[in-house]
């Protein structure tokens, strides 16, 4: 058997050169769920290595995993989770995203329910991004079927990049302990930046070469954006006021 991840020649249930298991085979729902919950934590090159990889060349590092690749990269859910769990209790903690005084656009808008959602989801943007995920691959899967990623693999996809998006936070956090008064300033460009991040990975991993391309990479973030809003909203008109009482 050739391994996937090394191409070593080996027999048995693992590679002898560098551990990965011979049942490696292509991410569907089952195959998710199963990689999810029994995988373990040991990878071969550790945290550091994958938080790199996703930095340096995060489009061909994910395309690798998905192709077979799987002991370099942290299980994707697991990696969220471990960088999910840490970022979400720093921004609650110190209060990140929410602004000290109304934004202009929070003044202008008439309706006071849309307005005080809008400061909920501030505080809890961190477990909003993340609950975000499915809905990103949903219009990733859609807007580039003809790459032959399925669902589950497009959820892989954006489960890396919204982990990546949440390492971004970790590093400019210091910053904003250090000097709160440009906490506004940092985070807008924190925004800003983690969409460019995005359109890159994107980019990258599903090699566009066309403006046509392009414009489908544009309209699924425009897309995800505006369904997520939806659901948010939704959502909130229906347990806002509980979760405010918690």
């Amino acid at each position: 058997m050739i391994c996937k991840n090394c191409s070593n020649n080996f027999e048995g249930a693992f590679c002898n050169r560098c551990g990965q298991s011979a049942g490696i085979r292509r991410f569907d729902f089952i195959y998710f769920v199963k990689e999810t919950l029994f995988s373990s934590l040991d990878i071969e090159k550790g945290l550091f290595y994958t938080v790199k990889k996703l930095f340096i060349e995060p489009g061909v590092a994910i395309r690798d995993y998905l192709e077979g690749k799987r002991v370099s990269l942290y299980v994707p859910v697991k990696y969220l989770l471990l960088i999910g769990a840490i970022a979400t209790f720093i921004s609650m903690r110190f209060d990140l995203f929410l602004s000290e005084r109304p934004g202009p656009v929070l003044q202008m808008l008439p309706v006071e329910k849309l307005a005080a959602f809008l400061s909920f989801a501030e505080e809890y943007a961190t477990v909003i991004n993340i609950i975000a995920v499915p809905v990103f691959a949903l219009f990733s899967w859609l807007f580039f079927i003809e790459s032959r990623h399925n669902y589950t693999e497009n959820l892989v996809l954006n489960i890396y990049i919204t982990a990546q998006q949440l390492v971004m936070l970790l590093l400019i956090f210091p910053l904003i302990a250090l000097m709160p008064s440009t906490k506004e300033v940092v985070i807008a460009v924190y925004s800003a930046v983690t969409l460019i991040y995005n359109v890159w990975v994107y980019f990258s991993f599903f090699k566009v070469r066309k403006a046509v391309q392009f414009l489908k990479l544009i309209l699924v973030l425009v897309c995800a954006y505006m369904l997520q809003f939806v659901l948010n909203y939704s959502t909130y008109l229906l347990v806002g006021d509980k979760l405010k009482g918690l």
